[in-house]
């Protein structure tokens, strides 16, 4: 930990990098500029300006908050934010950079020796934006993730190496098994389609997001049926994770069809599919709400007792 702590400035200088590519590119094209993107790409034709600029608005917005929060777990008056008005943006960028990085690296690991797909007739972007983008998305998700490791260790370090009484870890028990349901449904779905019965995404992606959905459920109902006890720290760290990309992807497949901009290439899910992206999104906030209760209670002082005891 203290290690993290010494890092934190260089590991505020490489967020802030890794963000330069992803915010040039898309003040770029808010701009109306066409860099990246090839001839007869859709996000060039006519009716799709206005959902564009939103798009890239609103996706330009995100990444420079992604510059507020490495700001915000360097520098001093992060420490005195509310709890969750940084923690609420922390989880969500969570879950959008982490499934991300963990692609990116299976991607570049099944590549290697093997034949490149033919480009499509249209494509939709440079293939160098896709480089560019997802390495610097893969940097923010590492840099972000040590900071945000070294904030919360130093800030809450005592509440996660405790754990609450018996009785009050009724609460996340509960909690717990009611999130093993959804987190369930969301494994069996994007497992099968890693497996090839589905169609649609890429296997790195679909396997990513079965091991979120392993790691928030296990996590919390290891947190629930057990909150204090030996890997409680990799149990917390496993819930955030998968319960944040589980919601983020979730609401971000289940929303995006809905706009009908040029980024959804398909149709939109199928019936099934929207049930596994809304029990997605529902594991999601019930994974956090135990965290939430198991990491409220500070751990009870150790009380001296006689030799032998």
């Amino acid at each position: 930990m203290d290690r993290l702590l010494r890092l934190r400035p260089a590991l505020c200088a490489l967020t802030l990098l890794a963000c330069l590519p992803y915010l040039s590119l898309k003040l770029a094209w808010t701009a109306g500029g066409e860099v990246g993107i090839p001839a007869g790409s859709p996000l060039l034709e006519p009716g799709s300006a206005g959902v564009m600029a939103a798009v890239n608005g609103a996706t330009l917005l995100m990444d420079a908050g992604v510059v507020v929060l490495a700001l915000a777990l360097t520098r001093p008056w992060g420490r005195r934010l509310p709890a969750p008005l940084l923690l609420a943006p922390l989880w969500v960028a969570s879950g959008l950079l982490g499934p991300v990085l963990l692609s990116t690296v299976l991607d570049a690991v099944l590549s290697l020796g093997a034949a490149r797909p033919a480009p499509p007739s249209e494509p939709f972007l440079d293939p160098w934006v896709f480089t560019v983008v997802y390495a610097g998305f893969s940097l923010q998700a590492l840099a972000l993730g040590g900071l945000l490791a070294a904030y919360v260790g130093q800030r809450w370090g005592a509440r996660l190496r405790g754990g609450g009484t018996d009785r009050e870890a009724a609460g996340p028990r509960r909690l717990a098994v009611l999130a093993v349901v959804p987190a369930a449904v969301a494994f069996t779905a994007h497992l099968g389609r890693g497996l090839g019965a589905g169609e649609g995404r890429p296997v790195t992606v679909s396997v990513v997001m079965a091991c979120a959905a392993l790691s928030a459920g296990a996590g919390a109902l290891r947190l629930g049926l057990r909150p204090r006890g030996p890997w409680r720290r990799a149990a917390v760290v496993g819930t955030w994770c998968g319960g944040a990309a589980l919601a983020a992807w979730g609401a971000w497949w289940l929303l995006v069809p809905l706009i009908d901009a040029p980024v959804a290439t398909a149709d939109g899910p199928s019936a099934l599919w929207r049930l596994a992206y809304a029990a997605q999104v529902i594991t999601g906030p019930v994974t956090l709400a135990v965290l939430a209760r198991v990491t409220a209670h500070r751990p009870e002082p150790v009380r001296p007792g006689r030799p032998g005891c």
